[in-house]
């Protein structure tokens, strides 16, 4: 407790799934959508079923109070890289929709196994998992300004 504060940050210091989030951080020239998708699809098609994130959507039927904690812990952890990539509205109104999206990508394709997302190549996941995160991030940036369900072009 006095070097991690919690079992869950000792349990993320030690599995190497949340330490790759730093790499969206490094000063790239690509977008960071493209990052978070080709990290995200390379991290999870080489854990063959091991990921960390793979464990807590698989435990979450059976423990939700530890799944949650743990859920919050690799949040947190996440928070503080977008916190330096992100502005503050982006932060609290976007990204918890790249980590839903993320998540249901996750039990789709790593956890349940089955439909589209599952059947897709690689190569085909990374490109429409960056469009999805291009339009989450950086689609329709007016429409925080509009009355809800008026955002430019709905």
């Amino acid at each position: 407790l006095r070097h991690f504060g919690s079992k869950e940050s000792l349990f993320l210091a030690a599995v190497p799934g949340t330490r790759d989030v730093d790499v969206l951080a490094e000063d790239t020239r690509e977008p960071l959508p493209a990052r978070i998708a080709r990290g995200y699809v390379h991290r999870m098609e080489s854990a063959d079923g091991n990921d960390t994130f793979v464990a807590l959507l698989r435990s979450a039927a059976d423990d939700t109070g530890s799944a949650a904690a743990l859920y919050m812990a690799m949040q947190e952890r996440t928070d503080e890289v977008y916190r330096r990539l992100l502005d503050e509205h982006d932060l609290r109104h976007r990204l918890p929709f790249v980590a839903a999206l993320l998540v249901g990508v996750t039990f789709s394709r790593y956890v349940v196994r089955a439909g589209a997302l599952a059947e897709m190549s690689t190569e085909q996941l990374t490109a429409d998992l960056t469009a999805s995160l291009e339009a989450l991030l950086h689609g329709d940036a007016g429409a925080e300004d509009a009355p809800v369900g008026q955002g430019r072009g709905r």
